[in-house]
């Protein structure tokens, strides 16, 4: 949202999908039921923020979830939920399921509109050391601050996350699609076009199992600011190596600096 209301593209092109399942953030999470909105303060006064499922909503997929759900690959998973998960679904189908026919939409924005790299933002659990049900002390680090590459874009990913660190101090991890990953968007947009696909992770409390009340909007660790900024400034480095490896640059007035979200907070960059 920052994208669309405060900046502005002054060479290249930037296609933004504020949300990418409209119909998973209209309804509530079903992990920790955290509340539907959330209000901040921003530039005209109280504003307030959806917070939403991971999942289609089963009224809109308009069929009961499947005992097991089974990608067209072949791939077979154990939890048939995941056919209401838009990240399982790539490269979609014309005639499938709503979440199938958006991942196919989605790939024909990127085909018809010749988009040459694309940014696929996610969140994840917190890299936080906690006490399982086994009485162990563990914690979920493997997909926070991850950033994963489609097999073209390994060096421009690279690239993007030692700037990332420099210009931020977040250390991020480079991972390359892995072929067995069918359904995911970095894997499958870069598979079927010609676009160099990229998915970003950033670590949210709000889906942490062992919290009790997360806070996924002023977490002292993890705030929003802190994830809207990684977010941003990843695209920018992205943006930066792949223009010059391409000379398609992308040039955005106005895009806040991490340590400005950080002291002013998101709401100071929202209508």
């Amino acid at each position: 949202m920052i994208l669309i209301e405060s900046t502005e593209v002054i060479k290249g092109r930037l296609i933004v999908i504020p949300y990418a399942n409209r119909s998973a953030v209209s309804i509530q999470d079903k992990l920790n039921r955290i509340s539907r909105f959330h209000p901040i303060v921003s530039r005209s006064g109280k504003r307030y923020l959806p917070y939403g499922d991971r999942l289609t909503d089963p009224a809109d997929q308009g069929r009961p979830d499947p005992d097991k759900f089974v990608h067209p690959s072949g791939l077979v998973l154990k939890d048939g939920t995941e056919s209401r998960n838009l990240n399982r679904a790539y490269p979609g189908k014309a005639d499938g399921t709503p979440t199938q026919q958006l991942a196919y939409a989605i790939m024909e924005l990127i085909r018809q509109e010749k988009v040459d790299f694309n940014l696929d933002l996610h969140e994840t659990r917190t890299p936080e050391y906690y006490l399982n049900d086994q009485g162990k002390i563990v914690r979920d680090d493997k997909l926070a601050y991850m950033l994963v590459c489609h097999p073209r874009g390994m060096e421009i990913g690279a690239q993007a996350l030692f700037d990332l660190e420099l210009d931020t101090g977040i250390t991020g991890k480079l991972e390359k699609s892995n072929p067995g990953f069918q359904g995911l968007s970095h894997l499958e947009i870069g598979n079927a076009t010609g676009c160099i696909s990229f998915l970003y992770e950033t670590p949210n409390p709000g889906m942490d199992r062992w919290r009790e009340k997360p806070d996924p909007i002023g977490d002292p660790k993890y705030p929003l600011d802190h994830r809207v900024g990684a977010a941003l400034r990843i695209l920018k480095h992205l943006a930066d190596h792949f223009g010059a490896r391409t000379g398609k640059g992308l040039s955005i007035k106005g895009l806040p600096e991490y340590p400005e979200i950080m002291e002013k907070g998101v709401g100071a960059f929202l209508n």
